[in-house]
């Protein structure tokens, strides 16, 4: 069985609460952000990380490693 997970991170206990709460983790970012397409530009990782990691990079790793059991299987024989 394979099991691929993207970036993981915890959420500030005031951000999780508000999500727990039925609150979606999106609008809590866009709110904070102050429009309303932040979730998708930034994400909770891009406000969390103050712009250091964002969606589209957190994103791009995840895809990355999913490819390891592909491209680790090439270099078994090296």
């Amino acid at each position: 069985m394979d099991v691929c997970l993207g970036v993981r991170f915890q959420l500030p206990e005031w951000m999780a609460s508000r999500a727990l709460q039925g609150e979606e983790l999106g609008a809590i970012v866009d709110t904070l952000l102050g429009h309303g397409s932040a979730h998708e530009e930034f994400g909770a990782i891009g406000f969390l990380t103050r712009g250091l990691l964002d969606r589209q990079a957190a994103l791009e790793q995840a895809v990355a490693a999913a490819l390891i059991p592909f491209l680790s299987e090439r270099n078994a024989d090296v």
